[in-house]
């Protein structure tokens, strides 16, 4: 992880302390990135059993570092200015199938962009990759134009649901960030329902209605994070405890290939 200021590295340390001390294992927090004030470096020398700092390192070693880790922790301050943000490094964990631990925003709350009444006409991508090899097949034209989409509509709010269920949350407290007449954004639409009768003439019938596309792709997803580790499922090569000596080792080897 960073060494940056704005993640909370005290609590964590402090915990990895009590597991070594607690429970007896060899758990160590590797750390990297610039020392930017004196508050870090105090807790750097005041934690060398429970910490490996490793200073700044090139992006090639950020990846052999990681691939020698078993899980990456985004630990953020409490601050609201961070609630709605996704470090890159959380990209680079998952990059590398590394499970995650990321601190929980303990207000529950989730940003819908407008008033949440914005209606719009969703598509699966199997359903829209069909409809363009359809109109690809049969248009007889140079050129045409269609609209792909299914043939309901639903709003942005029940979207926002939809994603609540297949992640598992409740007691989720949705903020909503209008502007406007309720649109999300400056430019964006209030309502988008499509008529596809041309693209129908074709022979185009979706499968999926918009909420059964917007449930089907959220479930997608979710699998795909329990998939890469995301829900805590280390694979078998993961599994163990995480040795940044053998990280080091792998780093200075690489240089040295590369210095031959």
């Amino acid at each position: 992880m960073s060494s940056r200021g704005y993640y909370n590295l005290l609590p964590l340390l402090l915990a990895v302390r009590r597991l070594r001390r607690r429970l007896n294992v060899d758990i160590k927090l590797v750390a990297a990135g610039p020392i930017l004030n004196d508050y870090i470096k105090r807790i750097i020398e005041s934690f060398r059993d429970e910490l490996i700092y490793l200073g700044l390192l090139d992006v090639k070693d950020v990846v052999i570092l990681l691939s020698a880790c078993d899980v990456g922790v985004v630990p953020r301050i409490d601050d609201p200015i961070y609630d709605y943000s996704l470090p890159i490094k959380f990209y680079e964990y998952v990059a590398t199938g590394l499970p995650v631990i990321v601190m929980a925003n303990r207000r529950s709350e989730l940003e819908v962009l407008g008033d949440g009444k914005q209606v719009r006409s969703y598509i699966h991508v199997e359903d829209a990759v069909e409809a363009t090899m359809i109109a690809w097949r049969k248009s007889t034209n140079a050129f045409e134009v269609y609209n792909v989409a299914s043939e309901d509509w639903m709003t942005v709010d029940e979207v926002a649901d939809e994603v609540i269920k297949a992640v598992g949350l409740s007691d989720v407290r949705k903020i909503y960030r209008p502007v406007l007449h309720g649109v999300g954004w400056p430019g964006d639409v209030k309502r988008v329902a499509l008529r596809i009768d041309k693209l129908k003439a074709l022979g185009f019938k979706p499968s999926m209605g918009s909420r059964e596309a917007v449930r089907a792709t959220a479930k997608k997803l979710v699998e795909e994070l329990v998939h890469n580790g995301l829900a805590g499922r280390a694979s078998p090569a993961r599994q163990g405890h995480c040795h940044a000596e053998r990280a080091k080792e792998a780093m200075r080897s690489e240089r040295d290939v590369e210095n031959y």
